[in-house]
């Protein structure tokens, strides 16, 4: 069972969908979404998620938080890469619920995809992330002028379109570092 909010707004919504999804969707969907326990501190935007699959699957998962590995969760991962495989592993989309799964296939992707960006961007950006988007202690620690450190940040968002002044990013990148490369 998964635990979600939905607004009464979001639920009329959501019965909008129907016309967006395939009918094996919708049925999965109304067995398992629509049937849920409420709870307020367990939250999901379920509408929001679903708007974010038909447009292209640009960082559905990010407003999902599941609290544990189910078959939602992999359902969600098939339609993601079924919409737009590009996507599904250099964004946020994914890897969370690929590492609640202990997905290695998708670790390993995202271990690749790091891999091939330029080692000091990275530097700069697990750095920025630990610092929780302090320019100033940031270049403070990397020895960079503040104007630098926004620089390689700006770069690092153009090549993976993860806006990294958005604290869920950070999170994000902390959790896919310390995965990747046992560093907290």
């Amino acid at each position: 069972m998964i635990l979600v909010r939905i607004t009464p707004t979001q639920l009329k919504e959501l019965s909008l969908l129907r016309d967006y999804v395939t009918p094996d969707q919708w049925s999965w969907v109304s067995a398992n979404v629509m049937a849920v326990e409420l709870t307020d501190d367990q939250k999901a935007e379920i509408l929001s998620l679903f708007r974010a699959i038909i447009q292209e699957g640009i960082n559905a998962l990010t407003v999902l938080t599941t609290y544990r590995a189910d078959d939602f969760s992999l359902y969600l991962l098939n339609i993601l890469h079924q919409t737009s495989p590009r996507k599904v592993y250099n964004l946020a989309d994914g890897f969370l619920v690929g590492l609640t799964l202990r997905d290695e296939e998708l670790l390993v992707k995202a271990q690749r995809f790091y891999a091939s960006l330029p080692g000091h961007l990275m530097d700069v950006v697990v750095c920025y992330c630990r610092h929780h988007g302090s320019l100033k202690a940031c270049g403070s620690q990397l020895y960079l002028h503040r104007n630098t450190v926004n620089q390689k940040i700006n770069e690092f968002i153009h090549l993976t379109g993860m806006d990294l002044r958005h604290s869920s990013y950070q999170l994000f990148l902390r959790i896919l570092v310390t995965v990747l490369y046992g560093v907290p």
